[in-house]
């Protein structure tokens, strides 16, 4: 769900799609080309509704609502910059993690993965460092339910602190 900053909003851009098919079938008179335009700007719309839907699902409201609106902010709640600041964790600190402390499982299922996915339990847009205890090794699965926070950072803190005795 990014924006690159150019051109409308996707709000605007389904505002554009239901006004489109709404005077498109007002013009109609029969079926014609009118009638054909406003069926594609309809589509638009419905193609767009359920793009929405989908987002809210997998991304959840708030970053939704921004996303529609073309807002810039982090929904974070930290400076949308200092991701940028903080650089990604070297291949080799992951590579430390999922094979040394991780022992190539999942820190929090610990299921093995093969595709491990190293998870800042402070985000980077936060101020979260690449520090080791700000670090954990996930599956794709028990990442994306911290990403939605439906694991909270408290419990991921937990974990990693166990870990971090262990190791």
């Amino acid at each position: 769900m990014s924006d690159d900053g150019r051109g409308l909003p996707p709000l605007g851009l389904l505002l554009f799609f239901l006004i489109g098919a709404f005077v498109m079938f007002q013009a109609m008179d029969g079926f014609d080309l009118t009638a054909l335009i406003g069926l594609i700007f309809l589509g638009g719309a419905v193609g767009m509704t359920g793009y929405i839907y989908y987002n809210v699902k997998n991304e959840g409201v708030k970053d939704t609502v921004n996303w529609l609106l073309g807002s810039k902010q982090d929904t974070g709640g930290g400076n949308s910059d200092s991701s940028s600041k903080v650089p990604p964790p070297s291949e080799n600190l992951k590579n430390e993690l999922y094979f040394e402390r991780a022992d190539q499982k999942c820190e929090w299922c610990e299921e093995h993965t093969d595709y491990p996915e190293v998870h800042h339990i402070k985000p980077r847009a936060e101020g979260g460092s690449n520090d080791t205890s700000n670090l954990i090794v996930l599956c794709r699965n028990c990442h994306g339910k911290a990403d939605r926070n439906a694991i909270s950072r408290n419990k991921l803190n937990y974990k990693v602190k166990k870990q971090m005795e262990d190791y």
